[in-house]
């Protein structure tokens, strides 16, 4: 059974990775993320199209994964997203 979080999306605290509720978040194939000038970090989907940023809330649904998965992080735990999440416009 998969889970859901909900929470507000942060960039975690090394700077590298993005975290909701203190996990690492692991995006689905084909996801990226861009630092913007004024520091937001925008996730885009495999087409491109934005589906998530920095400081908005964000829910998702997945599961714990290892900790290995995300091993530039600090963060102590992972949250692997095993859905397709919808473009913001």
């Amino acid at each position: 059974m998969a889970a859901r979080i909900a929470g507000i999306l942060a960039v975690g605290s090394d700077v590298r990775c993005l975290v909701l509720q203190g996990s690492v978040l692991v995006w689905p194939e084909g996801y990226s993320a861009v630092a913007e000038s004024d520091g937001t970090v925008v996730v885009a989907n495999g087409d491109g199209r934005e589906v998530a940023r920095t400081g908005q809330i964000l829910a998702v649904t997945g599961g714990q994964t290892p900790t290995v998965t995300a091993p530039r992080c600090s963060e102590t735990s992972s949250f692997a997203i095993n859905e397709d999440l919808p473009p913001v416009n």
